[in-house]
C-alpha cells in the first residue's frame, strides 16, 4: 500500500475557482499539489463552457458565478486521498552509491582430517630392560612401595572392634579404624656393608634411588651397618668410625633391610649371624616396627626359625608385587601376635 498525500481534492478545486484558472493553469495546480503523476501525459481538457448569468444551471448542483470555469473531474475518482508517487531525482543531484549484495557462500564438502598417526610424532622405542636390573622396571615402583608400607589405622571405621570394646564395658573414647598399609610414617632403610654384600652394591644403590623417587629425600632414613646392626661398631649414617649402637628411631616406623641375613656367610659363622638377627627382630618388635628383609638369596637358604621372625623377600626378578605385599602383611601381623 502507498501513503496518501496530505492535500485533498477539494483544496485543488478551491484554488482553481479562486484563481479563475484556465485549463493550463489548472493542470499546473494539480501537478503542483501532487495530484497527478509526473510521468502522466497532459490531459486534453474540453473548452470551458460559459453560462449566462441570468440563466439558472440545468442541474440541481450549486450555482456557478458568471465568468467562472467549470472544470471536469479528474480522469480517476479519488475516494479518500490521492496516491503520492515518488518523483525521480534530478540528474544533477548526487545519487546514493549502489550497494552490491554479497552472494551466499556455496556449501562445501567437509574437510578430510589427517589421522593421528600422521600428525603425532612416532613414540620413541621403549628401552629394553637391563638384565642386571634387580626387578622388572614395570613392577619395581609398586613392589618397593609395598615393602615400605606399614600397618596403621587409616581405613574405614572398624565396627567389630568398636562393638568388642563396648561389650567389655570399656569407654569408647575414639572410634577405631581398620588397619591398612600406609607409607605416611616414613621408612628406615638398613643397608648391609659387609663383605658378603659387596657384589650386590649396585642393587642396593638402585633400591635407594627408587625409594628416593617414591618417598622423597626426607621421607626415609638410610642407616649402614656390617653383618648385623647389633654387632660392633653398630650402625650409622656416616663413616664407620661414627657408627653407634643401634636403637629404633621412631616407634611403629617400618624397617626395610638390604642384607643376606647370613645366608651367604661361611657355614661356621651362620649360627652367630642368625642369632644376632633374631635379637634384632625382637628389638624392633618391642618398638612396634614392622621388619622386612630383601635378601639376594632363595628363602630356603635361611632357617625356619629366622623366617618366623623376619618377613623375607628374595631380591630376584621373579618376585612380584603380591610377594612384597604378603611379606609386609606378615611383618604387621607378627606385631599383633607377639614374639615367636
Amino acid at each position: 500500500m502507498t501513503r496518501p498525500p496530505a492535500i485533498w481534492l477539494g483544496d485543488a478545486l478551491r484554488a482553481a475557482v479562486a484563481l479563475q484558472a484556465d485549463p493550463d493553469t489548472t493542470e499546473r495546480i494539480w501537478r503542483l499539489l501532487d495530484l497527478l503523476p509526473a510521468e502522466a501525459p497532459a490531459v486534453e481538457r474540453p473548452p470551458p463552457v460559459r453560462l449566462a448569468s441570468p440563466a439558472p444551471p440545468p442541474s440541481s448542483g450549486p450555482a456557478v458565478p458568471p465568468g467562472r470555469l467549470l472544470m471536469p473531474p479528474p480522469a480517476r475518482t479519488v475516494v479518500a486521498r490521492a496516491v503520492a508517487v515518488p518523483q525521480p531525482a534530478p540528474a544533477d543531484l548526487p545519487t546514493a552509491p549502489t550497494v552490491e549484495r554479497e552472494e551466499a557462500p556455496v556449501p562445501r564438502a567437509p574437510k578430510t582430517l589427517p589421522s593421528l598417526a600422521e600428525v603425532l610424532e612416532p613414540a620413541p622405542p621403549r628401552p629394553r630392560p637391563d638384565p642386571a636390573d634387580l626387578f622388572r622396571p614395570d613392577r619395581q615402583r609398586a613392589l618397593l612401595t609395598a615393602l615400605c608400607s606399614g600397618p596403621a589405622p587409616t581405613g574405614e571405621p572398624d565396627i567389630e572392634a568398636a562393638v568388642e570394646i563396648a561389650a567389655r564395658g570399656e569407654p569408647l573414647l575414639t572410634l577405631p579404624a581398620e588397619i591398612r598399609p600406609t607409607t605416611r610414617r616414613g621408612l628406615q632403610l638398613l643397608v648391609d656393608q659387609g663383605e658378603a654384600m659387596l657384589p650386590f652394591a649396585r642393587d642396593q644403590e638402585q633400591v635407594r634411588r627408587t625409594i628416593t623417587l617414591l618417598a622423597g629425600p626426607d621421607g626415609f632414613e638410610v642407616v649402614q651397618f656390617a653383618r648385623t646392626p647389633l654387632d660392633p661398631p653398630g650402625a650409622g649414617i656416616g663413616p664407620m668410625w661414627t657408627w653407634r649402637p643401634y636403637r629404633p628411631q621412631l616407634p611403629g616406623q617400618p624397617v626395610l633391610v638390604l642384607s643376606d641375613l647370613g645366608a651367604l656367610s661361611p657355614p661356621g659363622d651362620r649360627p652367630d649371624v642368625e642369632d644376632g638377627w633374631r635379637r634384632f627382630a625382637a628389638l624392633l618388635h618391642e618398638a612396634g616396627c614392622p621388619l622386612v628383609a630383601l635378601v639376594p638369596a632363595p628363602r630356603r637358604r635361611l632357617s625356619a626359625r629366622l623366617r618366623s621372625v623376619i618377613a623375607v623377600v628374595p631380591s630376584d626378578r621373579p618376585t612380584g608385587v603380591r610377594d612384597a605385599a604378603a611379606a609386609a602383611r606378615r611383618a604387621g601381623g607378627r606385631l599383633q601376635r607377639g614374639p615367636a
